[in-house]
């Protein structure tokens, strides 16, 4: 007879609650023996008892990584699933080493993140951050056409840094909402943008990537715009490109 399949859940303690519904617990007691103890970390007595006789870890935020030493306490795992977009941050080289299986959520998570992007990318075209201060400070009706009459979405060109899962994403998206051409940093030449200069004839930016802090012309927290919408750039030295977040960086935390 075939031994059933033990599962622990290894996470912040709040977030099974937020990430499975009861048909989702549910569905995977079906699958296997799940243990009601959610890890927060790999190094006490009840982690390791718990990591000594399971067979898959399902991992979310705030997981500890699963390293060396974790993977000695725990010889029966064979699976990791990840329901998070780092995996890669989450398991140690030994994990491949010692053939273990690593799946991960990215491509669910990328959706969500990159429709908050291209939100925030129209919202900024409509002024909407500077016209939310004036409307909180000044306490009037304001003329947008008088004040803002550049104001709308309409032919506008959008830079999105990042190649990533996200940043094609808010392409894909990109081509329902009513701006003009994209300009695609790092992939091809549209509108006068290229790989060195993606910002050129582009009116917004938005990094659609987390990139590494030694990647050239990463923005640095003071270069985005404030929550005012006044320019606070210094990244670019063009205070005619506006930039909108980053999509994995910002808005994920």
């Amino acid at each position: 007879m075939t031994r059933r399949l033990r599962a622990a859940l290894a996470m912040r303690r709040d977030m099974p609650g937020k990430l499975f519904s009861h048909a989702d617990k549910a569905r995977m007691e079906c699958l296997c023996d799940l243990t009601s103890i959610v890890l927060t970390d790999f190094c006490s007595a009840e982690a390791i008892r718990v990591l000594g006789d399971i067979d898959v870890l399902i991992t979310g935020w705030g997981a500890p990584v699963v390293d060396e030493h974790v993977l000695d306490r725990a010889p029966s795992l064979r699976v990791i699933l990840d329901v998070t977009d780092c995996a890669k941050s989450l398991v140690d080289q030994m994990c491949w080493e010692r053939g273990l299986t690593v799946t991960t959520a990215a491509d669910a998570n990328a959706r969500p993140v990159a429709e908050y992007t291209l939100a925030s990318i129209l919202l900024a075209g409509k002024n909407v951050p500077a016209l939310r201060h004036r409307y909180v400070t000044e306490r009037r009706a304001l003329d947008l056409a008088a004040d803002h009459p550049d104001i709308g979405n309409a032919g506008r060109s959008v830079g999105i840094i990042g190649a990533s899962r996200v940043g094609r994403r808010v392409l894909d998206l990109r081509s329902a909402a009513p701006t003009g051409r994209p300009s695609y940093g790092g992939c091809r030449k549209v509108g006068g943008a290229t790989r060195r200069n993606p910002r050129r004839n582009s009116g917004y930016m938005a990094v659609a990537d987390d990139l590494h802090r030694s990647s050239p012309g990463r923005p640095s927290p003071t270069s985005r715009k404030r929550h005012d919408g006044s320019d606070n750039s210094d990244l670019w030295g063009e205070r005619t490109t506006r930039w909108v977040g980053t999509a994995s960086a910002s808005y994920r935390t």
